[in-house]
């Protein structure tokens, strides 16, 4: 039999044996609440599911920590396969897990991100993820210094493409079984320092850590090494890492751990890599913290299951390295800056819209479309200004920002 009719014959193996795997392991009780919901952005109505802790509380603003499936997850699968919540509920952050677009050219009805096309035709999936973003900051207390984004397999990938495209959103990212085709690795322009993590097994059978996949459906990326290299280079860290063994705590799982901390970045950013040494494309999870219960969708699961790490959890390191970086320490922002007390009305409108500020002085309002193009800009020279926004109906997003502290805020409105 030709070698890439048995490779398909292991995915077709793959597909049946994870859809006769309850969706939903038994997991340790959560705290918080999870709830569905869906925006617009670009014209189509996208899912999401946010965890927020019952910690959380408006009048102080906390962390958020965006979560992407990998290819034939969804948003309620990465919520257990990459299980964060837990963690927010004893940090006190909010966890939100978008959902891709259905793509039934290689599989029916399986959600997936556009990370393996050219960069202007994955634009659509990135402005969603940003929409988001500002979605989430409309009807809750964000701290908009601690925004975090990470995701599994082509998640990963769409972690790595925000940290090239759009890090002046994120404070820091983390990658697991990702890392970048080569058309999105040319292009790759960040602004900034960017903390990168970067966690991959070595006998990964979808995304190759030598960048070369083992079956046919899985993207040729970057090598891993050499994607690790890039952000160390880049962020200016030391080229030697200090390296530790992880201890073998899990001896089922025949595979071991390498970490790697590089340090001394520009603005300190640092570079973190975990080597799984004959780990499969899985999201490592130790049993002690309640994972190695979710599946993380049909194509994203290992092919060779049985080397999902056990040694330490990926979802609990990703957040520790994540709560060491805030992005006012690459942008010279006051991380404690006053938050703008902005005041849209009437909500909805016809397009005239009244501006009421806190303190108008030095502080500019920006008007963002649903695929995040502004729309409209003016310098505020008053607490109350009225705005005339020659739009189409919509939902838009008007920021204002201070350009004295750095104190930004956005609101939702739709014009009718």
């Amino acid at each position: 039999m030709k070698p890439e009719s048995i490779a398909m014959m292991k995915f077709y193996k793959s597909i049946l044996s994870t859809l006769l795997i309850v969706l939903m392991g038994v997991a340790q009780a959560q705290t918080g609440t999870a709830t569905q919901a869906t925006i617009t952005s670009g014209g189509v109505t996208r899912t999401y599911t946010i965890y927020v802790p019952t910690s959380y509380n408006a009048s102080t603003p906390v962390p958020l920590v965006v979560n992407m499936h990998g290819y034939a997850g969804n948003d309620q699968q990465q919520m257990e396969y990459g299980d964060f919540r837990r963690i927010a509920d004893t940090a006190n952050f909010i966890v939100v897990q978008p959902r891709g677009l259905l793509n039934q050219v290689t599989l029916a009805n399986a959600y997936t991100w556009v990370t393996d096309k050219s960069v202007d035709e994955g634009a659509a999936d990135r402005a969603f993820i940003l929409n988001l973003v500002n979605e989430i900051k409309a009807n809750y207390s964000i701290n908009a210094n601690k925004v975090y984004c990470t995701g599994f397999s082509l998640g990963g990938f769409m972690s790595f493409d925000m940290a090239c495209f759009n890090n002046n959103t994120f404070a820091a990212v983390a990658g697991v079984a990702g890392t970048a085709v080569q058309s999105h690795y040319d292009a790759c322009a960040p602004n900034g320092s960017t903390p990168v993590m970067q966690i991959h097994g070595t006998k990964d059978d979808n995304i190759g850590y030598n960048g070369v996949p083992n079956v046919a459906f899985s993207p040729a990326s970057i090598d891993v090494e050499e994607y690790v290299n890039y952000w160390v280079n880049y962020n200016k860290c030391s080229t030697t890492p200090t390296t530790t063994t992880l201890v073998n705590s899990d001896t089922t799982d025949s595979c071991t751990v390498e970490h790697r901390v590089y340090t001394g970045g520009t603005n300190g950013a640092t570079v973190e890599a975990y080597k799984v040494i004959n780990g499969g494309h899985a999201w490592p999870a130790d049993t002690t913290t309640g994972g190695l219960t979710g599946t993380a969708g049909a194509l994203s699961v290992s092919m060779t299951q049985g080397f999902r790490n056990g040694d330490f959890n990926a979802s609990k390191e990703i957040w520790r390295f994540f709560s060491q970086h805030s992005l006012s320490t690459r942008t010279g922002i006051d991380e404690e800056a006053p938050v703008v007390d902005l005041h849209l009305y009437p909500n909805p409108s016809n397009g005239v819209i009244t501006v009421s500020v806190d303190d108008y002085s030095n502080t500019s309002v920006t008007v963002y479309n649903a695929v995040g193009v502004a729309v409209f800009t003016s310098q505020l020279s008053a607490n109350v200004t009225t705005l005339a926004l020659d739009v189409p109906s919509g939902m838009y997003f008007c920021q204002a920002v201070n350009n004295t502290t750095g104190a930004t805020v956005t609101n939702k409105i739709t014009v009718k």
